[in-house]
C-alpha cells in the first residue's frame, strides 16, 4: 500500500510539471494586441503581396513570350500597326515612326526584343490582307538591319532573319529586292563561303543556301556580278556534311549552268606544264567540287549531283580531260580483286 500511494504521488508531480512547462512555452500576447490578432493579420497581408508580386511574374514572362512568338497579338507596335489597318494611304510619317521603332528594337542588346522586331516583320511579310506598298516600304527600309542579324550570335535570331529574306521573297517583285543584293551576297560569301564555314548551325547553313537559291531563281542573269560569291558558296556547299545542303548546293550549280554559261567558261588560273599552259576554266572547278557526291549515301544528293554535272559538261567546247576524269574515276580506297590473285597489293612501288 504504501508503494502504490508513493507512484501516484509521483505522477501527480509530473503532470504538474508537464502543466507548468507547457503555459511558460506558450507565446506572450503582445502589448498592442492582446489575442495576437495583429500578427496574423500582417502575416497575412505579407503572404497576399507576396502571391501578388508572383502573379505579376508569370503576366510579364507570358506577355514576353507573345511578343516574341505571336505578333498578331500585340496592336500598335511598330509596323504591326500599319498591317492591321489595311490601308494603303498611310502617312510617310507614321511609316518612317514605325521602322524606326523596329530598327531601334532590332539593335537592342535584349534578345527578345531583336526576335519580336523579326517575328513581326515576319507576319508582316506572311500576312496576304496586308497592302504590298507597306511590304515593300517595311523591306526597302529594314533590309539592312534584317541581313545584319544574319550574323547575330544567337542561332534563332539568325534563323529567323533568314527565314523573314525567304517571305518577302515570294510576295514582292525582283525590282523591289534588287536593293539588298549588294549587301545580301558579301554577307551569304561570309557565313557559308568559307572552308570550314563560319556558320556552325546545319539549319542554318540551309536556309543560307535556299536564300541564295531563291535569289539565283529571281534574278537570273543578273547574278552574273556576283559569279565569283557563287562560285565560292556552292563549291563549300558541295562538302557540307548536311545532305540537303549539299542537294541545294548542286541544283543552284545546275541554274548557274543553264543561265551562266558565258560566266563559267572564264578562265580561273593558268598553270604551267610540260605540254605548255594548262588552263583550268570555272566549271573544271565546279565538276572537281562534284564529283565526292557522286558516292554519297544518299539518293537525292547523287541524283542532284548528277543532274548538275550533265548541265556543266555542256558548258565548255572540249571536255575531254574532264570526260577522262570522269570516266577513270572511282573511290578511294578500293582495291581491284585482281590485285589479291597477283601476289599482294603495290603501295608507293612497294608490295605490300
Amino acid at each position: 500500500f504504501f508503494w502504490a500511494v508513493l507512484v501516484v504521488f509521483a505522477m501527480s508531480s509530473i503532470d504538474e510539471i508537464w502543466a507548468d512547462m507547457k503555459l511558460s512555452a506558450k507565446p506572450k500576447p503582445s502589448s498592442s494586441c492582446p489575442t495576437g490578432a495583429g500578427d496574423l493579420g500582417k502575416l497575412s497581408q505579407k503572404a497576399g503581396m507576396a502571391r501578388q508580386e508572383a502573379t505579376n511574374e508569370v503576366v510579364d514572362t507570358a506577355e514576353l513570350k507573345v511578343s516574341v512568338m505571336n505578333a498578331k497579338t500585340i496592336p500598335g507596335r511598330g509596323l504591326m500597326m500599319m498591317a492591321a489597318k489595311n490601308q494603303g494611304h498611310e502617312s510617310q510619317e507614321d511609316m518612317q515612326d514605325g521602322m524606326d521603332k523596329e530598327i531601334q528594337l532590332m539593335s537592342s542588346s535584349d534578345v527578345s526584343q531583336r526576335r519580336g522586331a523579326l517575328s513581326r516583320l515576319l507576319t508582316l511579310a506572311n500576312d496576304t490582307n496586308c497592302p504590298p506598298v507597306v511590304q515593300r516600304q517595311a523591306f526597302q527600309g529594314l533590309y539592312v538591319e534584317v541581313i545584319k542579324l544574319m550574323a547575330d550570335p544567337v542561332e534563332r535570331v539568325r534563323d529567323s532573319s533568314l527565314r523573314v529574306l525567304l517571305s518577302f521573297f515570294d510576295v514582292l517583285d525582283p525590282p523591289s529586292l534588287g536593293c539588298a543584293l549588294p549587301l545580301l551576297l558579301p554577307t551569304l560569301l561570309h557565313r557559308v563561303g568559307s572552308t570550314p564555314p563560319i556558320e556552325p548551325a546545319e539549319e542554318v547553313r540551309l536556309l543560307c543556301m535556299l536564300v541564295t537559291s531563291r535569289v539565283m531563281s529571281i534574278f537570273g542573269r543578273r547574278m552574273g556580278d556576283y559569279i565569283e560569291a557563287l562560285d565560292s558558296i556552292c563549291r563549300t556547299g558541295m562538302q557540307d556534311v548536311h545532305p540537303l545542303v549539299r542537294h541545294e548546293a548542286a541544283n543552284i550549280i545546275t541554274m548557274l549552268a543553264r543561265t551562266l554559261k558565258p560566266k563559267l567558261q572564264q578562265i580561273v588560273r593558268i598553270v604551267p606544264s610540260r605540254q605548255g599552259e594548262d588552263k583550268h576554266y570555272r566549271y573544271g572547278d565546279l565538276i572537281l567540287a562534284l564529283k565526292p557526291s557522286l558516292r554519297h549515301k544518299h539518293a537525292k544528293v547523287r541524283v542532284a549531283t548528277i543532274e548538275a554535272l550533265k548541265s556543266l559538261l555542256l558548258c565548255g567546247e572540249k571536255n575531254l580531260e574532264v570526260i577522262e576524269d570522269l570516266v577513270c574515276w572511282q573511290q578511294p580506297n578500293v582495291i581491284p580483286v585482281w590485285h589479291f590473285f597477283n601476289g599482294g597489293v603495290w603501295e608507293d612501288g612497294q608490295l605490300v
